[in-house]
C-alpha cells in the first residue's frame, strides 16, 4: 500500500520538476507514505529516501532551526541539534552535506554549500537562503507540516517592511568544528508579550482560490516559493496587516495609528 502511495506523491511532483525542494516535514502525517518498522532510524531513512526522490539529485533542503541562540549566545554548525522534527534532525546529523551559519534558522541540505555570511547574519535579509530560494524559484514542500510552518513568511514581510515586527540583534559565537568566530545576528521579532499571530485559514484559502497551493496529498502540498512571495507582497501593499488575524489586528493597528510609525523594541520590552 505504501508504494503506491510513494508512486502517487512522485508522479504529482514530476510535473513540478523542482530542481531546489524546501521542505518543512512532519513524520506522523506521513507515516502511510513508509513502510511500518519497529527501527525508528529505518523510518526516518524511508522518509528521507522519498523526499530525495522528489528532487533534482543535490536540491533537497530541509529546515533545522533552533531557538536557543538569544540565551545562549552560541551556534555550532556541527552539533547544535534541529529543534523542529525528527526528519529534520535526522537529515541534519545522517544525510546533509552543509548547514548554513544562521544561529535559529539554519538549514540543512545537499550539494554544494551556498554563499553565506558567517559572522553577519540577518536570516530574512536580501543575501539570506530564503531570499536565493525566491530567486531560483524553489519549491516548498509541506510533507505532513501544517501551513504554520511556512517560515518564508518572515522573508515577505521583510520585503514589505511590515510595521508590527522590529529588529534586534544578538552578539555571540559560531563554533564549526575547532573554530570559533565572532557572530552578529539581526532579524525582525515579533512584540514581546503580545499576541500576534496570522489568519492561517484565510492565508491558506486564498493561495488555494489563487492556484499558487497544490495539493499533492491530504497531508502533502507545495508551491512556489517566487509566486508564494510576490502574492503576498502584493497583498501586503494593499493592506499591511493583510497576514495578522482578527485578535492582533485589534491592538495592533490603533497602536500603529497613535504611534505614527513602526514598532522598535522600546515600545515593548
Amino acid at each position: 500500500m505504501y508504494l503506491e502511495k510513494q508512486k502517487e506523491l512522485i508522479k504529482e511532483l514530476e510535473a513540478v520538476a523542482a530542481k531546489k525542494l524546501f521542505v518543512h516535514s512532519g513524520s506522523l502525517k506521513t507515516r502511510h507514505l513508509v513502510k511500518k518498522s519497529k527501527d525508528r532510524q529505518e523510518i526516518l531513512s524511508q522518509h528521507v529516501a522519498l523526499l530525495s526522490s522528489l528532487v533534482e539529485e543535490n536540491g533537497l533542503f530541509i529546515p533545522t532551526f533552533s531557538y536557543q541562540f538569544p540565551k545562549t549566545r552560541l551556534f555550532d554548525v556541527k552539533n547544535t541539534p534541529s529543534e523542529i522534527g525528527r526528519i529534520s534532525e535526522y537529515f541534519r546529523a545522517n544525510i546533509a552535506d552543509w548547514r548554513t551559519p544562521d544561529p535559529m534558522f539554519s538549514v540543512c541540505g545537499t550539494g554544494p554549500e551556498p554563499r553565506c555570511s558567517r559572522s553577519q547574519v540577518s536570516p530574512f535579509g536580501e543575501h539570506s537562503f530564503f531570499a536565493d530560494l525566491v530567486k531560483n524559484e524553489g519549491h516548498l514542500l509541506f510533507y505532513g507540516a501544517g501551513i504554520e510552518s511556512i517560515t518564508i513568511m518572515h522573508y515577505a514581510e521583510f520585503l514589505s517592511d511590515v510595521s508590527y515586527r522590529y529588529w534586534k540583534e544578538f552578539d555571540g559565537h559560531l563554533i564549526d568544528g575547532d573554530t570559533r568566530t565572532e557572530l552578529n545576528f539581526t532579524a525582525h521579532f515579533r512584540p514581546m508579550g503580545r499576541h500576534l499571530d496570522y489568519q492561517w485559514d484565510k492565508i491558506e484559502s486564498d493561495l488555494i482560490n489563487v492556484g499558487i497551493l497544490e495539493r499533492y496529498n491530504s497531508n502533502v502540498f507545495g508551491m512556489n516559493a517566487k509566486a508564494l512571495v510576490d502574492f503576498w507582497c502584493q497583498k501586503m501593499s494593499e493592506d499591511p496587516l493583510y497576514l495578522l488575524d482578527k485578535e492582533s489586528r485589534i491592538w495592533v493597528e490603533p497602536m500603529l495609528d497613535s504611534l505614527g510609525r513602526a514598532f522598535t523594541k522600546e515600545d515593548f520590552e
